[in-house]
């Protein structure tokens, strides 16, 4: 969707978490290469409290929780950095950015 916007003469912004890649083969793939794009959008990273490490190791219920809070704060977050970004149209997969 990022190419075809970008070849409509848009300019396109992705904003995503950055995360720990559990693969280690992906350790140095850009969103580019993973997805197989040209680089013809800009990309920005914002900083994400990654607790899907924790998984393992706490209670499902308390493991939700703290993911959902996480969630919850990192959307705000990110709904305010592209907000300051001045767009024409936001686009999201994510519920909570969009609500």
């Amino acid at each position: 969707m990022c190419e075809a916007l970008v070849q409509c003469g848009k300019d396109v912004t992705v904003i995503h978490p950055r995360r720990r890649k559990a693969d280690p083969s992906l350790q140095d793939k850009t969103i580019f290469d993973y997805y197989g794009l040209m680089e013809n959008f800009t990309v920005k990273t914002l900083p994400y409290l990654d607790v899907y490490p924790l998984q393992r190791m706490l209670p499902s219920k308390v493991f939700t929780l703290l993911h959902n809070t996480v969630d919850a704060a990192w959307s705000v977050y990110a709904a305010t950095v592209a907000r300051n970004l001045n767009a024409d149209l936001y686009l999201s997969r994510e519920i909570v950015i969009t609500w």
